[in-house]
């Protein structure tokens, strides 16, 4: 795991120093960034929103844009191998303002089922989390949270469905409570939809006693 780790931060670095390309219109970027003034220009920023983990914590998502566009086309690019798009998303992520990064000390991506991962080639929320440590050195990527169960393609599925579907599919490591005890924990993902997920996860994590829970991703469904 460590080692795939650093061939994702290493892949990154690789990307960052080659020439810039729009990510939406393909047009020659003077600055290392993902998206052109005028295609930047039409992703509609959005505000902070909340999730109930249980019925005693709350926890706030923070997300870059709505899942539309230009958004929509680097998020389905994972179905297509296509490790860049990812690494584009958390480059976005990265450079906004979306997330307060200085009061979170770790990023826990979420994880896929071993076979998705093998099927697809990486886990693109690794991918992102990798790009989020690249921009802002304090965060540590944390591995710490596994999927149990291959479950089925949430997007197949509506409504409390989706939240029976995860009820049980992610489980901690040994390492889990050493790397989260007391530290405040940003969830990495590319995107919300109904927020079954991220619940389940943060529910999860807060067996391990964190000071802190909270979600970035880079696009949600409105």
């Amino acid at each position: 795991m460590f080692k795939y780790f650093l061939r994702e931060c290493a892949a990154g670095v690789a990307t960052l120093v080659s020439p810039p390309f729009c990510a939406e219109c393909a047009s020659f970027l003077s600055e290392n960034t993902v998206l052109c003034d005028r295609c930047r220009e039409k992703i509609i920023p959005l505000v902070s929103t909340y999730v109930d983990v249980n019925d005693t914590y709350t926890m706030p998502v923070y997300a870059f844009a709505p899942y539309e566009g230009v958004m929509r086309s680097l998020i389905v690019a994972k179905h297509y191998q296509q490790r860049a798009a990812s690494r584009q998303l958390g480059r976005l992520v990265a450079l906004s303002g979306v997330c307060p990064w200085h009061r979170y000390d770790v990023l826990v991506p979420v994880p896929l089922h071993w076979t998705r991962g093998l099927t697809r080639g990486f886990n693109q929320a690794l991918v992102m989390a990798c790009e989020l440590q690249n921009t802002h050195a304090h965060l540590q990527v944390a591995q710490v949270i596994s999927r149990a169960l291959r479950t089925k393609l949430q997007a197949t599925l509506s409504g409390k469905d989706r939240e029976i579907n995860v009820a049980r599919a992610f489980v901690a490591s040994t390492q889990a409570r050493h790397a989260l005890e007391g530290k405040h924990v940003l969830i990495v993902d590319d995107l919300m939809t109904t927020g079954s997920t991220i619940r389940a996860i943060a529910r999860v994590i807060l067996t391990c006693k964190p000071a802190s829970v909270a979600v970035v991703v880079a696009a949600r469904v409105l």
